[in-house]
């Protein structure tokens, strides 16, 4: 059976640095930035979010790479050994070339030469595809982001499928040395979705704060409190109260949430852009995108589609 639907693709993306850090240390990255022209078609979707490792050179700038790519040309730079070289390649000349440019004096210029060659960028990383037409969806992750999968309330697939204490300081990792791993492991999820449905991707210390157990609410609760966020001091001041009470580890944090439902569900005032009041480059984003979806009952069409 065969059921067209008027709906819309709802993208909600809340993003902090570490707690007194600025914007320009945020080294986590999320894409597409929320504007229309930036996904694919009215039936395919990509999006994806990465973090930065610490330690490494300006991760920031790999993480926004690899997100940005994904999105582009899906996730073909992660299993193609060869793309990922050449991407590699790209931006260590990218990272000399701005280095070359700099104003740091000499002795700092090579410290941090060699940083680029000896340390290199690495990021965590998860990506999402949504096929509107079939209503099926793909995760592909290294390390510990997380993707996922919400219905009422509740997590009903996530990928990779990490507990709490499964989450520490050395994940996998997407890395620009071809001494480390041009080879990372890689996890992957297939699935359906309902309208209704709701797709999380968050990095590490968001996803471990969401799989925890807490005596103070269920996780119920908390998918419902992540929901109910609406402007970004509303996101500031839920994570600052997480990181003060020790529940959630005190780290860049970044939360995409997808959702795909009935229009009548939402009002017009939600295809809004905020400014939030104490991170001026911190931008929430709402992107409504009209999609017509034929949803048949057993029906794949993955195609040339696939992630």
């Amino acid at each position: 059976m065969s059921k067209k639907i008027s709906s819309f693709l709802f993208y909600q993306v809340w993003h902090l640095p570490h707690a007194g850090d600025s914007e320009k240390m945020y080294e986590d990255s999320y894409f597409p930035e929320g504007l229309f022209s930036e996904f694919l078609s009215p039936r395919l979707f990509r999006f994806a979010v990465a973090d930065g490792v610490s330690g490494a050179y300006f991760s920031g700038r790999w993480a926004k790479l690899l997100t940005n790519t994904f999105v582009r040309d899906g996730s073909q730079f992660i299993e193609n050994n060869d793309y990922l070289q050449q991407l590699a390649s790209d931006w260590e000349r990218e990272e000399e070339k701005r280095l070359t440019e700099s104003k740091y004096d000499e002795k700092i210029q090579e410290y941090l030469f060699n940083k680029i060659h000896d340390t290199g960028g690495a990021a965590t990383f998860n990506g999402l595809q949504i096929i509107a037409k079939s209503a099926e969806w793909s995760s592909i992750a290294v390390g510990d982001a997380c993707f996922f999968q919400i219905r009422d309330h509740k997590i009903i697939s996530q990928n990779p499928s990490l507990n709490a204490e499964e989450f520490n300081d050395w994940p996998d990792q997407i890395s620009t040395l071809p001494n480390v791993d041009f080879h990372p492991h890689i996890t992957r999820s297939y699935g359906t979705y309902l309208i209704g449905d709701c797709f999380f991707l968050a990095t590490d210390s968001l996803a471990c704060w969401l799989v925890s157990s807490f005596p103070e609410f269920s996780f119920e609760d908390k998918i419902k409190r992540l929901l109910s966020i609406n402007s970004s001091n509303d996101f500031l001041e839920f994570i600052t109260k997480e990181r003060d009470s020790g529940r959630l580890k005190d780290d860049d944090v970044t939360l995409s949430i997808i959702k795909l439902s009935p229009r009548r569900l939402f009002s017009p005032s939600f295809n809004q852009t905020y400014k939030p009041r104490y991170y001026r480059n911190n931008k929430y984003h709402i992107t409504r995108i009209p999609t017509n979806l034929n949803i048949s009952a057993g029906h794949n069409d993955m195609g040339n589609d696939k992630l």
